[in-house]
């Protein structure tokens, strides 16, 4: 039969014509895929970065109002670590009676805790813990505790006396009064084991989160200390 009365298709054309067709398609759904993947990962990394912030203020908040020890709230400012003080429950956790509620909640000075839970088998999480100073330096009721960064894997806190940086436990009482500087490091990759001043320069960004901070009454009359504040971010 000649080929100018041939109608329809072949069937080597409808199969090159189907895994045609099923390339567009797959690499369509690859490309949605891929899109899906980088638009969560950018919506963790905000969500992380907005976490932060806020953690940091609450830390710079704090600092800055802290008072040192005197009177009935002797205890200043005091650090400890779960694994120096051989506490039952893992993490670490910072302390310090905190000026910012004068003037608001009745006149009463705060006790600001900031502590790190480590979790059972997964990352842990920063929590902020506030309390008004009833009589006698006890805390009065009205405590309140704030979730404030998901997803940690350790924090740190350093102190610095004039001298050199102090890792993980301070005690103002012991000490006569706050340190100079507070360096916070704020930990989503698994932190070395050397207490180095600095972080490893090759860790992923977004690793490593660290600010230091400058407690204003320990600033005060005090000349620059030999170590600068400033932020770190990796």
């Amino acid at each position: 039969m000649s080929d100018k009365f041939r109608t329809g298709f072949t069937l080597i054309e409808i199969l090159i014509a189907t895994l045609l067709m099923a390339a567009v398609v797959t690499g369509a759904l690859l490309f949605l895929a891929s899109s899906h993947a980088v638009e969560e990962t950018v919506r963790r990394q905000i969500s992380r970065n907005e976490q932060v912030q806020v953690a940091f203020e609450q830390f710079e908040r704090a600092l800055t109002t802290c008072l040192p020890p005197a009177g009935e709230y002797a205890e200043g400012l005091s650090a400890t670590s779960a694994d120096l003080d051989n506490e039952q429950e893992s993490g670490t956790r910072m302390a310090m009676v905190s000026a910012a509620g004068l003037g608001r909640y009745n006149g009463r000075l705060r006790r600001i805790t900031f502590r790190f839970a480590a979790g059972d088998d997964g990352p842990g999480r920063l929590v902020m813990n506030v309390a008004q100073i009833g009589g006698g330096g006890k805390d009065a009721s009205g405590d309140q505790a704030v979730r404030l960064v998901d997803g940690l894997a350790d924090v740190r806190f350093k102190f610095f006396d004039g001298a050199e940086w102090v890792s993980g436990v301070w005690d103002s009482a012991g000490r006569g009064g706050l340190p100079q500087l507070v360096r916070v490091e704020l930990w989503y990759a698994v932190p070395p084991d050397a207490e180095d001043e600095e972080p490893p320069v090759d860790l992923p960004a977004g690793s490593v989160y660290i600010r230091t901070f400058r407690p204003l009454a320990a600033a005060a009359g005090e000349a620059e200390a030999a170590e600068g504040g400033g932020r770190v971010t990796r």
